[in-house]
């Protein structure tokens, strides 16, 4: 990871490299680097911070409140400890099948805090840009050098039409007239939704009995297959151990499944010791504007 004082300098560096294909939420107009910033033809302006992204959105949003840095770290911790590397090598193997290679413009629209984007940075060879509106999980993605990341509302992304290559989507909300537009006429996108036994065995350990024990993933499924036409789904489904207290204590806090549990549940879960097991299971749809 690169010095505090240098992420500012890559940030502009990098973003140069994007050319016209940058875009002002405020007015569509191109985004130019100037100095630590981007600036549109109208002067509205964007500083780089001093972290290395870039706040395309300004306001805080009701997302930066729900999701705190403690989530990020904890995220960043079991997905380090390897628990989304299938997730990774799934969406990174329909890129390349589908021709995402050096120079593509790839963006991570719901990037939180990163992992995902920068495990693909060296699979896939391309450009690649990460956008959230959690102001924390982007300024903890910031620390992960040559991807250019932003504060930016997917309902109005920061890419000038039909600029991109690839879009990815996962575990996170979607806006597809969006995508389809900063989309190239035969533009890929991958948008990847849990399966029902996504993190189930954490589920059921919560809310064992309850509605909130099981998951479907068939309204958003459907809800895709409207909206852009699939042309392949790819499933992936394996089982994660997740060793020691500190993982238990990430896994329990990386996700907002908790927040309804009872007050004594997370301090019961850690103090259990011992290896416990979870499912990832999610589908990737694979679509073409």
């Amino acid at each position: 990871m690169q010095p505090l004082e240098r992420r500012i300098d890559a940030a502009a560096r990098l973003a140069a490299r994007f050319g016209g294909r940058l875009a002002c939420p405020l007015c569509a107009g191109a985004l130019g680097v100037e100095g630590h910033s981007l600036v549109c033809g109208a002067r509205h302006t964007y500083d780089i911070s001093a972290k290395g992204y870039v706040n395309l959105f300004g306001a805080r949003s009701k997302v930066s409140d729900l999701y705190g840095r403690a989530l990020f770290e904890a995220r960043r911790a079991v997905s380090e400890a390897g628990l989304y590397d299938g997730l990774v090598e799934a969406v990174a193997g329909a890129l390349r099948d589908y021709g995402i290679r050096e120079g593509s413009l790839v963006i991570d629209a719901g990037c939180g805090g990163g992992w995902i984007t920068q495990a693909l940075r060296g699979q896939t060879g391309g450009l690649l840009a990460g956008i959230d509106l959690a102001k924390e999980g982007v300024a903890l993605a910031s620390q992960y050098p040559g991807i250019l990341w932003a504060v930016a509302n997917i309902n109005a992304l920061p890419f000038a039409s039909g600029s991109a290559d690839a879009v990815i989507n996962v575990m996170s909300p979607a806006n597809y007239a969006e995508f389809r537009r900063v989309l190239k006429p035969e533009g890929v996108l991958v948008k990847v939704i849990p399966g029902a036994g996504y993190l189930r065995e954490l589920r059921r350990y919560l809310y064992g009995g309850k509605d909130k024990g099981e998951y479907s993933n068939a309204e958003v499924g459907a809800h895709a297959g409207e909206s852009m036409p699939v042309l392949e789904k790819r499933r992936v489904l394996y089982t994660y151990s997740i060793e020691g207290a500190r993982l238990r204590a990430a896994l329990y806090d990386m996700t907002p499944l908790t927040a309804d549990a009872p007050p004594d549940t997370r301090e019961r879960f850690i103090g259990e010791g011992g290896p416990f097991t979870v499912t990832v299971e999610a589908e990737a749809l694979i679509m073409r504007n």
